[in-house]
């Protein structure tokens, strides 16, 4: 049946969305986490950490406002 096959497409393209979504709001939090990891002081400059945190922040924020993106957006 074409409609269930519709349906059971939909639900794959549905999945990729939130998988990918997970996927870059996880890495967006581990990479903050990584940058102010006491262990990293002195390893990377104060302005490289501020980029970082400031690039994951407006991902996150991004990933809040915008829930029902697509996967290639951005």
């Amino acid at each position: 049946d074409s409609s269930l096959d519709k349906h059971k497409e939909d639900d794959e393209v549905q999945r990729d969305k939130v998988s990918a979504k997970n996927g870059l709001e996880s890495y967006a939090f581990n990479m903050k986490s990584t940058v102010e990891d006491e262990k990293l002081a002195g390893k990377i400059s104060d302005d490289d950490k501020q980029t970082i945190l400031t690039k994951c922040n407006e991902v996150i924020s991004w990933l809040d406002k915008n829930q029902t993106a697509e996967k290639n957006e951005r």
